[in-house]
C-alpha cells in the first residue's frame, strides 16, 4: 500500500512539517507564511540535551537564537541585573535572539533542567538567508527588533 501511495498519492499534497505549528508560538516567525516558514525551518538545527547538560554559559560568543522544543531549560545569570534569579523556558519559548544580531558574549547561563529538545537558528543561518532571501529575512530582523525593544522596555521598568 505504501508503495502504491508513494507513486500514485497526490503530488501536489503539501507535507506537514512537525515544527510550523511550534514557529507560528514563536513571535519572531509568528507572521510568516507557510513557505516562510518551511523555508526557516530547512535551515534550523534540531540539538538534544541531558539533564543538567550547559547549553551554554554567560561570557561565551553569542551563536543564535533557541526554541525549546521539549523538555525545560533553567536561565540564570551570576553577575548581572538578574541577581543570581533564575526562570525556567518550556516548549514554545524561546531565548537567545540577540546573538543574531550580534556576537557580543552572553548575559546569561542556559542549562537543560531535564532531558530537552531545542531548535537553534545560528546567526551565520540568518546572513545565508539575507543573502538569498532579503525580503524574509527583513521581516524576521524587524520581529527581532520588536522583540528586543519590548524587553529593553520591560527591563527599563525593574531598573527604576
Amino acid at each position: 500500500m505504501e508503495i502504491i501511495e508513494k507513486v500514485w498519492g497526490n503530488i501536489f499534497r503539501q507535507t506537514k512539517n512537525p515544527e510550523i505549528p511550534l514557529l507560528k508560538q514563536i513571535p519572531i516567525f509568528s507572521q510568516l507564511t507557510y513557505l516562510e516558514l518551511m523555508k526557516v525551518c530547512k535551515i534550523l538545527h534540531l540539538r538534544k540535551y541531558h539533564k543538567n547538560e550547559v547549553v551554554f554559559e554567560e561570557k561565551e560568543p553569542g551563536a543564535g537564537l533557541y526554541i525549546v522544543k521539549s523538555g525545560k531549560i533553567r536561565i540564570y545569570s551570576k553577575t548581572h541585573l538578574m541577581n543570581k534569579d533564575e526562570t525556567f523556558l518550556i516548549p514554545g519559548d524561546f531565548f537567545g535572539e540577540v546573538a543574531l544580531i550580534d556576537e557580543e558574549p552572553r548575559l546569561i547561563t542556559a542549562i537543560a533542567d531535564e532531558p530537552s529538545e531545542l531548535l537553534v537558528f545560528f546567526r551565520g543561518d540568518l546572513l545565508n538567508l539575507i543573502a538569498r532571501d532579503p525580503r524574509l529575512s527583513s521581516n524576521i530582523l524587524f520581529r527581532i527588533s520588536t522583540i528586543m525593544s519590548s524587553r529593553l522596555r520591560e527591563l527599563a521598568k525593574l531598573v527604576k
